[in-house]
C-alpha cells in the first residue's frame, strides 16, 4: 500500500519497518529513502510538515517505483513459471490464463457531519481593526477534546439533518444547515426551528445563495457573516467566529474577524459580522 502511495506521488512517511523486506526489492529500497516518523515527537506537526513537501517528492522515489512496477501485465505469467519451477514440474503447454478484471470497489467513506472545533483568540482588535482568531476543526470520530482557557474555546458543531448519532445532535453547541436557505428570512426561520427542536444548542447557522451566512442565537438575535470578496461563507466557520466572540464577551456586530485555519497551505480569511435586522 505504501508503494502505491509513492507511485501516485502522495506524501509518505514510515512509522516502522521490519527486517522482513528482501534486500534488493522495491520495499527494501523504499525503507532506505522514505522519511521516518519520530515516535517521541508530536504527530500532528510531523504530518503537516510532510504535507508541505512539494508534490510528494516523486523524483526521490523514481527508482523504487520503477522496480516495483517493472514489466506491467506479465505478473501472472511470471508467477506461473516460478510456481512450476518450485514444484519441479514442466509448465503446461497452453497459454497462461488471462487476468480477471476487478470490479471497482465502492467508496466506503462517509461524509463528515459533526466536528470538534477549537478557536483561539490570538488578539483583540488589531491595528487593522480586525479580531484575530485561529480555528481548528476535526471530525468527531478522530478528534480529542481540547482544554479551554480564557482565550481558547471548544465546541461541537453538527449537521442535525445528516448526523445519525442522536447523542451528538443533542450535545451540539452549534447546528449547521446542510443546504442554503432561499434567503435570510428563511434562514432565520430554519434556525429558530432547529434551536426549538434541540434546546441544548446555542447557535444555528446556514448560508443563502448570495454567499452570506446567517448565525442565530437562542435569544432570537441573528448575525450576518460575509466574506469581503463576495465568496460563499462556510457556515461552520461563520458560526465559529460568532461563538468565539460570544465566549470572549465581544459583541459580534459591526466588526471584522481574521480567521487563521490550522491546515496546510490555508490562507487566512476575513469575515464581516453585522447584526441582522429583519
Amino acid at each position: 500500500m505504501t508503494l502505491y502511495g509513492v507511485a501516485l506521488g502522495k506524501p509518505v512517511s514510515l512509522a516502522a519497518h521490519g527486517d522482513e523486506a528482501v534486500p534488493g526489492t522495491a520495499g527494501a529500497e523504499l525503507a532506505q529513502v522514505a522519511p521516518r516518523l519520530a515516535p517521541d515527537a508530536e504527530l500532528l506537526p510531523q504530518v503537516v510538515d510532510l504535507l508541505r513537501l512539494p508534490a510528494g517528492r516523486r523524483a526521490q522515489y523514481e527508482a523504487v517505483t520503477a522496480r516495483a512496477f517493472k514489466d506491467p501485465g506479465t505478473a501472472l505469467e511470471r508467477l506461473r513459471e516460478a510456481v512450476y519451477e518450485l514444484l519441479r514440474l514442466p509448465p503446461p503447454s497452453t497459454d497462461p490464463p488471462r487476468p480477471r478484471a476487478l470490479v471497482a470497489p465502492a467508496n466506503p467513506a462517509a461524509p463528515v457531519t459533526s466536528w470538534r472545533v477549537s478557536t483561539d483568540l490570538l488578539s483583540d482588535r488589531a491595528a487593522s481593526g480586525a479580531l484575530s482568531l485561529a480555528v481548528r476543526r476535526f471530525p468527531v470520530s478522530v478528534a480529542t477534546e481540547q482544554p479551554e482557557t480564557a482565550r481558547s474555546f471548544s465546541h461541537l458543531a453538527v449537521q442535525p439533518a445528516e448526523e445519525h448519532d442522536r447523542t451528538l445532535v443533542e450535545s451540539a453547541s452549534v447546528l449547521l444547515g446542510t443546504a442554503p436557505a432561499p434567503d435570510l428570512d428563511a434562514a432565520r426561520v430554519w434556525a429558530a426551528g432547529a434551536l426549538a427542536r434541540l434546546p441544548g444548542s446555542l447557535l444555528a447557522a446556514t448560508g443563502v445563495p448570495t454567499g452570506v451566512c446567517l448565525v442565530s442565537s437562542r435569544d432570537g438575535q441573528s448575525v450576518e457573516v460575509s466574506c469581503p470578496d463576495g465568496t460563499f461563507t462556510d457556515p461552520g466557520l461563520a458560526a465559529s467566529a460568532v461563538y468565539a466572540c460570544l465566549r470572549a464577551g465581544i459583541a459580534p456586530s459591526e466588526i471584522e474577524v481574521s480567521l487563521s485555519l490550522d491546515c496546510p497551505d490555508a490562507d487566512s480569511m476575513r469575515l464581516k459580522l453585522r447584526r441582522f435586522c429583519p
